[in-house]
């Protein structure tokens, strides 16, 4: 079967609404629209509110013009704003082969965008800005966030439990000559041998019954 190249409409008959679109295989085209609507996920929602509301019966599918493939922005173009489709959330852009928003689907779009937080230059109001400064207080990723004077005593608590961190954010005392003699021979020892495995044990056993001075203890 020969491939049908060209410009096709979609016609509601129960309010007369069109939409035209244009493909290199007209027949797979239109295989693709029915099975999108039987499925509910059909991109243009003018025509799937349509399928939804009147059936499948009430949509004629019909070829207006056979072109070639160069031809078909063009064709398409003439024949949308001939017709004045009213399904059509977009017609092509003849210049930069490419789309063009209709003036309508411009509108909703923009209001859709109006409020959205991802949307770009949405001024929000003060109320909202008060919400997500109070949201953002009790959260610890948010930036600039500042704890509170129970948090930073949990924080405290915490960092005391730990032996590892207890020293985090305070100076330590200094070493006793004993403490640096212990570490010096160690480190000497360690770059001496060559294996890794030996030269950590020699350092543990090194430092192993070493005590440290009253002012290295902890309280």
């Amino acid at each position: 079967m020969n491939k049908l190249c060209g410009v096709y409409s979609i016609t509601c008959v129960s309010n007369n609404k069109q939409y035209v679109g244009s493909s290199i295989n007209i027949t797979d085209r239109w295989k693709h629209h029915r099975t999108s609507l039987v499925r509910g996920d059909h991109g243009n929602r003018y025509l799937q509110r349509t399928w939804d509301k009147y059936g499948p019966t009430k949509l004629i599918f019909e070829v207006i013009e056979l072109c070639q493939s160069n031809e078909l922005v063009d064709k398409e173009l003439f024949w949308t704003r001939k017709l004045q489709t009213a399904f059509n959330l977009k017609i092509p852009n003849p210049i930069h082969e490419g789309w063009i928003w209709s003036k309508e689907t411009r509108a909703k779009m923009s209001l859709s965008a109006m409020g959205h937080h991802n949307g770009k230059g949405v001024k929000r109001s003060k109320e909202t800005r008060y919400n997500v400064a109070m949201a953002a207080m009790g959260n610890s990723n948010a930036k600039g966030w500042v704890p509170t004077f129970e948090q930073r005593q949990k924080m405290s608590k915490a960092h005391l439990k730990n032996p590892t961190k207890y020293w985090l954010g305070k100076k330590r005392p200094p070493f006793s000559k004993e403490w640096k003699r212990k570490i010096s021979e160690a480190s000497k020892k360690m770059w001496q041998t060559k294996d890794m495995t030996k030269r950590n044990k020699k350092v543990s056993e090194a430092l192993r019954g070493i005590k440290r001075s009253k002012k290295q203890k902890v309280k």
